[in-house]
């Protein structure tokens, strides 16, 4: 071969050396700078300062968008209380006169003027918790309905160190936090509604003489159940997922593209047997069947253990590790208890949260307490951080099913003379195949996630009474409600 073509096969061989190289730099460039998609969510809550004035607030915000917070989860409701414009609640104590903090956090979290970053609003709902003390201001739903209270099997009537609740046995109840969510999502743009201690405050917990009564009815017993009675058990269990099923589809039929989430336990040690769990066992919270179910469009697992402490890190990554597999097409966000641990030790978890497949990002409790003992305030930890590279800019990952829902959700009510049908077994049927699924204390029933198409609505084993089988006809994205009528049958002599 002549010098002179060498040359030239050389120089194209460089050429293509060069463009490769060009085109690996420009594509590890172009990936460098697409924007991260997770959850990095902070909890502030409305007992310490973060929320409770115009300044607080403004500072609040202005901390979380420094430190590329893009998630809010701000506490609307603590105790039967309200940080908003409520008819149903009376205002939270201590805010200036006039003054909204939801309101106000939302005009300054969605503000986008001069490129700021937009930051996502859930309001955090503390659900039974009704009082801290045995006082109860008026309006407050039990001293409106004093029928609600939860009571203990021995008969007390307050719960960690007299806190007050109302028991979600109650089919009352249920319609009480329905109609709070309603005004929220009719009142205010916000981004999602967040649920928390959606469980029993204790074992013995649930002996309210309406909630004892259904049950009797349901499980046709006599006497009167113990704590660890394995029927009033999954009673009590049935009474927390109804509740959050049917805040799933009303929140869908007020506003669809709204995001429902709810933080939930992994108290003590992780057990093999999600059922021996002290949240199963002892708080009646079943939150994996929330997202088998599709209740959920965001779990938020408190993983709150020390670092410090060699057997809880260990319940730590074995929780993780379990949390991590539950999703079910859902989105989970590691809850961080930041006011347990030490800074490093913090970062250490969230490190290992964001490393694990299946988690969608973390979220900080609190920003009032984001170290162990006050160590340092949100400004502080959140520096720190995102100087170790934890959170950087990052966008709110994407829902498909809420985005683009190519599923719908049937809802209903059943009613006999005007009364409604608990615990019924309601089939659902398209084509071959049959889901079944049960009335609440409300008479109402939902499922989820079903494909466009008709469907036949039907009540079974209703002992004596009729009623008339409905046919809906169901489209993407949407929830469809039915209301099924029935009658008691006339036996003729």
């Amino acid at each position: 071969m002549p010098p002179s073509i060498r040359r030239f096969v050389r120089f194209i061989r460089l050429c293509c050396i060069i463009e490769a190289v060009l085109v690996n730099a420009l594509h590890a460039n172009s990936q460098s700078e697409q924007p991260v998609s997770r959850y990095q969510a902070i909890w502030v809550d409305a007992f310490n300062p973060g929320s409770a004035t115009p300044e607080q607030t403004e500072r609040m915000v202005a901390i979380a968008r420094k430190h590329h917070i893009n998630t809010i989860f701000f506490q609307v409701c603590k105790t039967g209380d309200a940080l908003y414009e409520s008819k149903l609640a009376p205002k939270a104590k201590g805010l200036p006169a006039g003054y909204d903090p939801l309101k106000h956090v939302l005009a300054l979290a969605h503000d986008t003027t001069g490129g700021k970053q937009r930051i996502e609003v859930h309001a955090w709902l503390t659900l039974f918790r009704v009082s801290t003390s045995s006082a109860l201001r008026a309006g407050n739903a039990l001293k409106s309905h004093p029928d609600w209270r939860m009571i203990s099997y021995s008969g007390a009537k307050s719960f960690d160190n007299g806190q007050l609740y109302i028991d979600p046995g109650v089919p009352a109840v249920h319609d009480h936090y329905v109609e709070i969510v309603r005004e929220l999502l009719r009142n205010y743009p916000v981004d999602g509604v967040h649920l928390d201690r959606i469980r029993y405050p204790a074992a013995d917990a649930g002996y309210n003489a309406v909630a004892l009564e259904r049950f009797i009815q349901q499980y046709r017993r006599t006497d009167k159940p113990k704590p660890d009675d394995p029927q009033f058990s999954d009673f009590r269990r049935r009474q927390i997922s109804d509740l959050v099923r049917r805040l799933y589809a009303e929140c869908k039929r007020s506003r669809p593209h709204v995001r429902m989430s709810a933080s939930v336990a992994t108290f003590g040690a992780y057990s093999d047997q999600f059922e021996e769990t002290p949240c199963y066992k002892l708080f009646y919270q079943d939150w994996p069947q929330w997202l088998r179910n599709g209740w959920l469009d965001m779990c938020c697992p408190m993983i709150y253990k020390r670092y410090s402490v060699k057997q809880q890190q260990q319940d730590y990554k074995a929780w993780l590790a379990f949390c991590a597999t539950q999703a079910n097409k859902r989105h989970l966000i590691v809850g961080q208890g930041a006011y347990l641990c030490e800074l490093a030790g913090s970062l250490h978890q969230i490190e290992q949260a964001l490393k694990t497949s299946g988690v969608d990002g973390v979220s900080i409790y609190s920003y009032a307490n984001p170290c162990r003992k006050g160590a340092c305030d949100a400004d502080t930890a959140l520096a720190r951080i995102v100087k170790a590279g934890l959170f950087d800019p990052a966008g709110v990952p994407r829902m498909s099913w809420v985005d683009q829902p190519s599923y719908g959700i049937i809802t209903g009510t059943a009613i006999c003379d005007k009364r409604p049908l608990d615990g019924a077994r309601v089939l659902i049927r398209h084509g071959e195949q049959i889901w079944t699924t049960h009335t609440d204390g409300n008479g109402y029933f939902a499922v989820m996630n079903r494909i466009p198409g008709e469907y036949r609505i039907s009540i079974d084993g209703l002992e004596g009474k009729t009623i008339r089988p409905a046919t809906v006809r169901l489209l993407p994205g949407q929830v469809q409600y039915i209301s099924m009528p029935a009658k008691t049958q006339t036996v003729q002599q």
